[in-house]
């Protein structure tokens, strides 16, 4: 069949080289929620020196600058590092679908020769 592994195995890389050259769609969402949950950790970190410093008033954890750095930073990290690739990796499985595409046209009997 058409999109079914091997036995045995599981479609995915096992090599780093592997990870780092791969075209399949399903192993590229793989890497990009790894990769935005590494990113929601650093956030969660820069949240967790936010809360520290608001935590009692008068208390001085990071002057002013470094806590206006550290929010911007928090804040730019959790949208474009965290929320944006891990949507991507949620929703482009379905849009770029080789399998779906193809198995949509077999469904209808629309031949990819025909026009």
């Amino acid at each position: 069949m058409i999109g079914v592994p091997p036995a045995g195995r599981s479609g995915l890389p096992r090599t780093l080289a592997g990870w780092l050259t791969t075209t399949d769609h399903k192993a590229l969402c793989v890497a990009y929620a790894i990769t935005s949950f590494f990113f929601a950790a650093v956030g969660g970190a820069l949240s967790g020196i936010i809360r520290t410093e608001l935590a009692r008033p008068g208390l001085q954890f990071v002057d002013e600058a470094s806590y206006n750095q550290l929010f911007t930073i928090h804040g730019s990290v959790m949208v474009y590092l965290f929320a944006v690739p891990f949507g991507f990796a949620r929703v482009s499985p379905r849009l770029v679908d080789p399998f779906a595409v193809a198995e949509t046209h077999v469904r209808s009997g629309i031949g990819f020769d025909q026009r």
